[in-house]
């Protein structure tokens, strides 16, 4: 894979999870974004290592996303820096999901970034 191919390919996975968080903000709202963003703030604020597992047991169950990327998609935006918004969560492992819909799969192992003053200074 050459530079400006991985280039490409990470501006369009970019592009896909704004596009997606767009529209839980559009006519598709439902509330399960804030939900998430909330339990995603406080699981962050907690100091405690945590997966999206533990975001889901916190959403509402009447909630439903417009998009099954949603939630991947806040997980993305959340561990990345950039100009506008400071890295608010890291990956520090991998387990196995406890839900049953996925069949004992691997997800990541997050922790909150309290730091975030060094984040912000870096992305500039």
């Amino acid at each position: 894979m050459t530079q400006q191919q991985l280039a490409l390919g990470l501006a369009l996975r970019d592009q896909g999870v704004d596009d997606c968080l767009a529209a839980a903000d559009s006519v598709l709202r439902t509330g399960y974004r804030e939900a998430a963003e909330h339990a995603l703030a406080e699981l962050a604020k907690s100091e405690q290592e945590f997966t999206a597992d533990d975001v889901h047991r916190l959403i509402p169950k009447d909630l439903i996303p417009h998009s099954p990327n949603v939630l991947p998609s806040l997980f993305s935006q959340w561990s990345k820096k950039n100009k506008q918004k400071p890295r608010r969560i890291r990956t520090i492992g991998y387990r196995q999901s406890t839900r049953d819909s996925r069949h004992g799969g691997v997800v990541r192992v997050w922790v909150g970034v309290q730091d975030t003053t060094s984040d912000l200074l870096s992305a500039s």
